[in-house]
């Protein structure tokens, strides 16, 4: 058997179409992958976070920047173990890169109940009502949150404004009986 088989992988630039499409080809391999229901919707919910991540700040990137990067913007989901792994990778500018790695390092601090507790504190206090405040913020709590585990992450300079960010969530696999 293979160390990480991909379940899914897709290399290039993100958009709602393709996460569509990968939402599909996840549905279509549940029940090869003997998912169960509350699997499968945490899977879902983290693809679409984690893409919808990836999107935003490639987004950010004018066509001369995002030229700067030889890496581009990949999503996959492997199955490890008794886990299944979301990975994702995407160009990101110096100053989100610096933004966003603080946040995930708090979240990483926060005991799962601080971490709910800060989500419901954010959601009360109209995080989308300042959105360029909030940055990353209510995403990658939602993400800590479902997946119940610590974010792997990793911001490797390309340039000295341009990061190359990756992230890795794991969830167990909670197969059927």
């Amino acid at each position: 058997m293979e160390k990480n088989p991909e379940i899914i992988s897709y290399n290039g630039f993100l958009s709602y179409q393709i996460t569509g499409r990968l939402i599909e080809k996840l549905g279509d391999l549940s029940r090869e992958l003997n998912l169960n229901k509350s699997t499968y919707r945490k899977i879902v919910t983290l693809m679409v976070e984690i893409i919808e991540n990836n999107y935003n700040y490639v987004n950010r990137l004018d066509e001369g920047t995002l030229r700067e990067s030889n890496q581009k913007p990949f999503f996959s989901v492997l199955r490890s173990g008794d886990y299944f792994k979301l990975k994702s990778g995407n160009p990101i500018l110096k100053e989100d890169a610096a933004a966003l790695k603080q946040r995930i390092e708090h979240i990483n601090c926060l005991h799962y109940r601080e971490l709910k507790d800060l989500y419901m504190n954010t959601m009360a206090e109209g995080i989308y009502d300042d959105k360029k405040r909030s940055g990353a913020g209510l995403g990658i709590m939602k993400m800590a949150k479902i997946s119940k585990s610590k974010i792997h992450y990793n911001m490797e300079k390309i340039t000295n404004n341009l990061y190359y960010y990756t992230i890795e969530i794991a969830i167990p696999t909670n197969h059927k009986r």
